[in-house]
């Protein structure tokens, strides 16, 4: 075995799949479109082989045992019954993939553009193949939404404790149910995302100096990652504070008086706001505000959709080309940091049915 070289080669997958969305997007004529690119980001996502930092450590937890939350642990059961690793990474691929799909076919004015949205915010797409309990937690909040927009408040409620039975964090979803139930304007908005700013300095001081015990789980655990912090990568941070600044000054005409639009608006200014407060740690800012985040998909159609109609060609096709750089971009950034025997993320792309194993991508066994 080698060490991993990176090629040109291994980062193709992912551009051909957006040169399969990006034309689904725009040829209306194809029947079904929603279902096909679901389709194709589960089967992408399924088949995938070594990719994420935790790939093997899942494997190596199907094969000798490890506690996991409760939903986690049955997919471990899934796979290790069926004497298959990749068993767990479907269930997970078909968890986190199926409900962006169903919330944005029934909640998006344009499903194509929310999916394709979701594919190029290497937030969501990209990270869910390494964050995998992570991700099937935001897709079980995403998928929450759904059914609070209909006032199917029960349902609305298992799907946040679901999030929470895949990933501890997921639990984090009840915020969603205060955001959309409590009134909130613009002025407020503005109000809570500048005192996120404001507050920001100074929130990881206050969590270690805070007086816990050993019960205090949640407190321990973000103790861990304030010893351990990873600077957020400032391009990603600039990005998700611009996107929160152009939905809080076009707010008035994104929402157009729709009670659903100003929601969307609020749990993105939610997300961004989680992501600027824990900003001292990429991991915690990240796994936290994505939670919220991923509404913006939601909301992207209203981009265009809510201006003179001879602008609205003009105005998707800017989106599509700014998240297609904004994607690209991910991969120029871990491309040109990489030193061996460091390993990327989701570099390179592999199935399960042909891959190399290199001595810095260790499997299990």
């Amino acid at each position: 075995m080698a060490y991993y070289e990176f090629s040109l080669l291994d980062i193709l997958p992912y551009f051909y799949v957006l040169i399969f969305l990006v034309y689904l997007t725009y040829n209306k004529k194809i029947i079904g479109r929603e279902i096909l690119m679901f389709w194709i980001l589960f089967i992408f996502s399924a088949i995938r082989y070594g990719i994420g930092y935790d790939y093997f450590n899942y494997c190596n937890i199907i094969e000798n045992g490890g506690n996991l939350e409760p939903l986690s642990n049955l997919f471990i059961e899934c796979a290790r019954f069926l004497s298959c690793n990749q068993v767990f990474f479907i269930l997970n691929s078909f968890c986190v993939i199926f409900p962006i799909y169903y919330v944005s076919k029934y909640n998006s004015l344009d499903p194509c553009l929310s999916m394709l949205t979701y594919y190029l915010f290497p937030i969501l797409f990209l990270e869910s193949l390494g964050i995998v309990r992570n991700a099937s937690a935001y897709s079980a909040i995403f998928l929450s939404y759904h059914f609070l927009v209909r006032r199917n408040y029960l349902v609305s409620i298992i799907c946040i404790v679901g999030a929470g039975l895949f990933h501890d964090s997921g639990y984090i979803g009840f915020i969603l149910l205060i955001v959309y139930l409590v009134p909130m304007n613009r002025k407020v908005c503005i109000g809570l995302f500048c005192i996120a700013f404001i507050s920001s300095d100074y929130i990881a001081t206050f969590i270690q100096d805070f007086e816990y015990d050993e019960k205090s789980v949640l407190l321990l655990k973000m103790l861990s990652y304030i010893e351990r912090s990873e600077q957020q990568g400032q391009f990603m941070k600039y990005i998700i504070i611009l996107l929160n600044i152009l939905n809080l000054f076009y707010w008035n005409k994104l929402r157009q008086g729709n009670r659903e639009y100003e929601n969307l608006l609020k749990l993105v200014n939610c997300g961004a706001c989680i992501w600027v407060l824990f900003s001292f740690d990429r991991t915690l800012s990240l796994r936290l505000s994505s939670y919220f985040l991923i509404f913006q998909i939601l909301l992207m159609p209203l981009y265009y959709l809510n201006f003179n109609i001879k602008y609205r060609k003009c105005l998707r096709f800017l989106i599509i080309f700014f998240f297609s750089v904004y994607f690209s971009s991910g991969f120029i950034i871990n491309i040109h940091n990489y030193k061996i025997p460091a390993k990327m993320n989701y570099i390179p792309y592999q199935t399960i049915f042909y891959h190399e194993k290199y001595i810095n991508y260790k499997a299990a066994n």
